[in-house]
């Protein structure tokens, strides 16, 4: 479907806000363990580690398939991939929500990781190639809220219902209910997809895809280091995300394990007010998007030390350091799932390129939630945070070293480009 697009406006706008409320949606379900922690924790159903392994497998497992999943979307009907993510999800979780033994929750929970393995590429490409021209840059700015908020609503719902147990009862019911939306949607999309009048720039057809080596531009244009670079940025704000409540109630005797989990929507709206944030830096301060990422992580390791004084000072200090730190590293995500796959639509690659960014981003999230909850129970926090003190650094340095290789390349690009040539 790469030249076909939705040229109504009323349907695309459509498909483009049901789509981007669907991932959302799927997000709020992907992190219903990480939510529901401090209360499976509290009432001694598992421990952290065993809560962490759940959610790290689920993630071993979905990053790895998110190459092959970015490939597929790139070759296939990407609207496919997204109802049967949603629909598998709904399953799963209602699976969980009627048996609660760990055996089951892990099996089922790399399960899920599995039926969702093309979702997030399939949504790239759907949102870079659909709508009408126009709206396409708007399109992936709108579904990069999807994450922040759909983590929002996971930690709502977990502060709200009566048993943690409801958690996954009510992401089986919306999933069901927006696979079903979605389904409906897209099949009339796909009815009204005309064919482009003429090619645009990025298109796969003008730029010749056959003659571009991706695996040797990823090391060439200086990604290799901003994958790992993406790895750790995970670590930091989906790790802290997940870990904001344990880590409050633990070190403050005060704060109950309700409030604890209120408390962390501060940090979680850090990351949607960090997208929006970045979306202002981007167009008035950088044009390379790896500065900007290395900026922000430069930012976040002061604010990382602070956390050090965890217990010492007042809890609400720390909460807002781990917020800014999170809103950075939100800021840092934004420049590389967005503008700097985008970039790779010229070649057809896009959503083979984010699959790949989404596979480190996952693998980051995997050791968030087995290391360092490892870590945690074993060590403590303090100790887990220095090891973030030393993981902020090495971000900063990758990030730098990436910088000049990344401008080469968008400078070589830009010549080349048919504007230019005019």
């Amino acid at each position: 479907m790469n030249n076909l697009y939705i040229r109504d406006r009323r349907v695309s706008h459509t498909v483009v806000y049901t789509l981007c409320i669907a991932y959302a949606l799927i997000c709020m379900t992907k992190n219903c363990f990480s939510s529901a922690m401090v209360f499976i924790v509290e009432e001694g159903i598992l421990t952290k580690t065993q809560t962490g392994i759940i959610t790290g497998l689920f993630y071993v497992v979905y990053g790895i398939l998110q190459i092959v999943g970015g490939m597929v979307a790139d070759r296939f009907d990407a609207t496919r991939f997204v109802t049967f993510g949603l629909a598998g999800a709904g399953i799963i979780n209602m699976i969980i929500y009627f048996n609660q033994s760990y055996s089951v929750m892990l099996t089922a929970w790399s399960v899920n990781a599995v039926v969702q393995f093309a979702v997030w590429p399939s949504v790239f490409k759907i949102l870079t190639t659909m709508p009408e021209r126009g709206f396409r840059t708007k399109s992936i700015f709108i579904a990069t809220f999807s994450n922040p908020i759909g983590v929002i609503m996971s930690y709502l719902v977990a502060a709200i219902v009566p048993r943690w147990q409801h958690n996954f009862l009510v992401s089986g019911i919306v999933m069901f209910a927006i696979a079903t939306i979605w389904h409906v949607v897209s099949v009339v999309g796909k009815k009204h997809l005309v064919e482009e009048d003429d090619l645009p720039e990025y298109s796969e057809e003008k730029n010749h895809s056959g003659d571009f080596n991706l695996f040797k531009t990823i090391f060439t244009s200086g990604i290799a280091f901003v994958l790992v670079v993406t790895f750790i940025r995970t670590m930091f704000d989906l790790g802290i995300k997940s870990l904001v409540p344990v880590m409050i109630n633990e070190s403050y005797e005060e704060v109950s394990a309700s409030f604890a989990t209120v408390l962390s929507t501060i940090v979680l709206v850090a990351g949607v007010v960090g997208i929006i944030t970045a979306g202002n830096i981007y167009a008035n301060k950088f044009k390379n998007e790896i500065t900007a990422v290395a900026v922000m992580f430069a930012l976040s390791v002061p604010l990382i030390c602070i956390t050090l004084l965890i217990g010492k000072i007042n809890y609400m200090l720390i909460v807002i350091c781990l917020a800014l730190i999170v809103m950075l590293m939100s800021s840092a995500g934004y420049f590389t799932t967005t503008y700097i796959s985008i970039r790779f639509n010229k070649w057809g690659k896009g959503a083979t390129v984010s699959g790949i960014f989404n596979c480190l981003a996952s693998l980051g999230i995997v050791a968030a939630n087995i290391v360092f909850t490892a870590m945690a129970d074993n060590f403590g926090w303090i100790f887990t945070i220095k090891s973030w003190v030393i993981m902020g650094i090495a971000g900063t340095v990758l990030a730098c070293a990436a910088i000049p290789l990344w401008s080469k390349f968008i400078k070589k690009q830009d010549e080349s480009s048919p504007e230019s040539q005019e």
